[in-house]
């Protein structure tokens, strides 16, 4: 019996809308993979950012903002987080949803970071993520957050943050992949995506009298772009543009893959936010908020106690007089 040649069947995408979530599913496995490189596990990691991060504490926050933004990404995450072990078939569905519910998670933890950065809320997503990339970018730097494209195509795209011998390559590459040159493949393509939006306005009278030029796309620098973009585009394919991509008739291995490492990229991605929060607001302050937070959801057990656990070790370790 001969088996029909399909993208579920053997993994090579055919049509424009196999290839496009084959690209994505890629570039999520290959940011994971770097990650876990990288920071090797959660504790390594959460300890490396203890040590590295320079947030000096912020008096006189308002508490009820902090609370509010990081109670809708708590929830989000563990709404996102609750289908992650189911069969095949439910998790192809959930991956709709799943792009969505993960930006919303990062987000929403990232207007508390926007507001404690300099006390001001954007309460916008292009507004909180040029001013997280900006302050991720040139602050904090921790990789792959702080990896980044700028520039604008008249002068060629600048990588910010990369080893210098970084090589963008074709996204459809699938042997020998360095995860490093992936990241930079999905970043340029987003900064270029992003630029491609762009849509120059059209000048008002006091514009011409001043002698003002029209702003032309091929001069447009949007300025930073990070891993938080593409998770923002994937956002917006998923909600709105290509539904399609991502309940498509892939590999099996790659839909859980999808789902998977989505998950993964938001717990360590609230890691880093969180440990932020810590630095700006006081460990104390953090982990009353974060306990009070499980106990009104009734002892049920939630991905946040996982990260809770290291916190609570930082805290021990904070206390002790060596």
């Amino acid at each position: 019996m001969k088996i029909k040649l399909t993208y579920k069947n053997f993994g090579k995408p055919l049509t424009e809308t196999e290839i496009k979530f084959d690209v994505y599913q890629c570039y999520l496995k290959l940011i994971r993979e770097f990650i876990e490189q990288k920071h090797s596990d959660k504790k390594t990691f959460i300890n490396f950012l203890w040590n590295n991060i320079n947030f000096k504490e912020l008096q006189n926050i308002n508490e009820k903002i902090i609370k509010r933004f990081l109670y809708i990404g708590w929830n989000t995450e563990f709404l996102s987080s609750l289908n992650d072990e189911r069969d095949i078939d439910f998790l192809k569905i959930n991956n709709h949803w799943k792009p969505i519910q993960s930006y919303y998670a990062i987000y929403s933890v990232g207007e508390a970071i926007s507001y404690l950065i300099d006390r001001s809320v954007k309460e916008s997503h292009r507004g909180c993520l040029k001013k997280l990339n900006l302050f991720l970018v040139e602050k904090i730097k921790v990789e792959p957050w702080c990896f980044s494209y700028k520039g604008a195509k008249r002068n060629g795209f600048i990588p910010v943050n990369f080893p210098q011998n970084i090589k963008p390559i074709n996204s459809l590459k699938r042997v020998n992949v360095e995860p490093i040159n992936m990241i930079a493949t999905c970043l340029r393509a987003e900064h270029g995506n992003i630029i491609g939006e762009f849509k120059p306005k059209k000048l008002n009278n006091t514009d011409r009298k001043l002698g003002n030029k029209k702003k032309l796309k091929i001069d447009h620098d949007p300025g930073y772009t990070t891993i938080l973009d593409f998770l923002y585009r994937l956002r917006i394919k998923s909600n709105y543009k290509d539904v399609e991509i991502f309940i498509t008739e892939a590999p099996n291995d790659f839909i859980k893959g999808f789902s998977d490492n989505l998950s993964f990229i938001v717990f360590y991605t609230l890691i880093l936010f969180e440990i932020l929060i810590i630095k700006r607001c006081g460990l104390d302050k953090f982990l009353e908020i974060a306990n009070d937070y499980c106990k009104k959801l009734g002892g049920q057990a939630n991905i946040l106690d996982k990260r809770l656990t290291f916190y609570k070790n930082l805290q021990k370790i904070n206390k002790c007089p060596f």
